[in-house]
């Protein structure tokens, strides 16, 4: 089910591409649409992604560390991403206009296969307790 309506969308999106990449590039969607099949039609088609990810996505580190000499292949990935507790020296932090903080990184998505812009976007409440929410940003190639 899932499937076929993702297809629809992407149909419906790819058959009127060229009038809409007129109006502008970038394709903003939820969660719902952070599918693989999904993204590679609209980076196919010429489209900018941004999408909110789950709070559970399965997000990698890049491994940026010396490389050990040892045969084999080159460490390629170093931990999965916790949004609540991020790496602090692998994310960049920028303060928000409205007080809010932004972390942002590349990083490895798990089912996207590729690697990514994340943008943690941190909202203070009021309270102690701090919202989070996922995003990334994809450029066709």
């Amino acid at each position: 089910m899932t499937t076929d309506v993702c297809r629809r969308y992407i149909r419906r999106i790819t058959r009127r591409k060229n009038d809409l990449l007129t109006l502008s590039t970038v394709v903003v969607a939820d969660a719902w649409f952070t599918k693989k099949s999904f993204t590679d039609a609209m980076l196919k088609s010429g489209f900018h992604f941004i999408s909110r990810f789950r709070d559970d996505a399965n997000l990698k580190y890049l491994y940026t560390g010396e490389l050990t000499g040892k045969p084999g292949r080159p460490k390629k990935y170093d931990g999965k991403t916790n949004h609540r507790n991020l790496t602090k020296s692998t994310f960049k932090r920028m303060e928000a206009q409205d007080g809010n903080v932004i972390y942002t990184a590349i990083i490895y998505s798990v089912s996207m296969k590729r690697n990514l812009r994340l943008v943690n976007l941190e909202l203070t409440n009021g309270k102690k307790k701090n919202n989070y929410t996922l995003f990334s940003r994809q450029t066709p190639k």
